[in-house]
Parts: structure tokens; C-alpha cells; sequence
């Protein structure tokens, strides 16, 4: 099992901190909604499980390793040289100017469901980047268009 960049990123942050960190803040880190750090979590769990090594979390108090300095630093070797997976995510700059591309090529109306199936996002990130291009492109007093498709049954 692999991990990806950003998973990666996550396990030296945890491994970093003589605190518990807590979602929101790898997620503000990490530029993602918290539900991506969940599943990202998940997964850095099953990779640590391989290796014999837990994270421990309480809900209000975050997430950290409960391990020695030895092994905090056995486990950041690891981290450092095992083979990392293309996770086709963007960085949050990249991403958003994919977005930006998107929006001002496409002839009408895109749905945040296609936009999110584009760039592989949740539609929580989605929406918070929809929101910073909003007041880049109001500087150029330009303006995103959100309508309400209303669907019947």
C-alpha cells in the first residue's frame, strides 16, 4: 500500500507536532474540505497498520501518535523514501486556475456535480474555491453566475 503526497504530508505533520492536531487544522494545512482528511486518515491508518503503528484520536482533542523518538524516527524515514502514488490532486493554486480555465471555456451553464467529477474535489473545496474566484474576479469586475436548476420528478 501506497500513500499519496498528500497523506504523506499529513503523517509528517502528525509526526511534527508534540500536540494533538486537530481535522480542521490539517485540512486548513492541506488546503481540502475535513471530509478529504477523513478519508485520507483512513487510509494512513491501514498504511500504519501494516507497520505495526496506531494513530490515536478523541473526538475535541485531534489526532496524534503516541510513539517514542525512535520510532517517531523510523517511522519520518519511512515516510520520506516510501514510493508515493500520483494521486491526480491538484495543489489548491493549480487546481483553482484549472477551475478558472474551466469556467471561462465552457459555452454555458456547468453543474457543480460536473465540476466536481472534473477536478476531483469535494463540494465542500469546491464551493470554498467557487468563493475565492468569486473575489478574484470581482477586482476585474467580473462576476460567477450560481442559479438553482430546479428538477422535477
Amino acid at each position: 500500500m501506497q500513500l499519496t503526497i498528500r497523506q504523506k504530508e499529513i503523517v509528517k505533520q502528525l509526526l511534527n507536532s508534540s500536540t494533538p492536531i486537530i481535522t480542521q487544522t490539517l485540512a486548513d494545512n492541506e488546503h481540502v474540505s475535513v471530509r478529504t482528511i477523513k478519508y485520507d486518515l483512513k487510509r494512513i491508518r491501514e498504511w500504519l497498520g501494516y507497520r505495526s503503528n496506531e494513530l490515536i484520536s478523541r473526538p475535541h482533542a485531534g489526532i496524534w501518535f503516541q510513539i517514542d523518538a525512535n520510532e517517531a524516527q523510523r517511522l519520518r524515514q519511512e515516510v520520506d523514501t516510501v514510493a508515493q502514488i500520483d494521486d491526480g490532486y491538484l495543489r489548491p493554486s493549480d487546481r483553482m486556475q484549472l477551475l478558472l480555465l474551466i469556467l471561462l471555456q465552457e459555452p454555458g451553464y456547468i453543474t457543480i456535480q460536473q465540476l466536481q467529477t472534473r477536478i476531483n474535489v469535494s463540494h465542500t473545496t469546491l464551493k470554498n474555491d467557487l468563493r475565492k474566484i468569486g473575489q478574484y474576479l470581482s477586482q476585474f469586475h467580473v462576476s460567477l453566475v450560481n442559479k438553482t436548476i430546479t428538477a422535477l420528478s
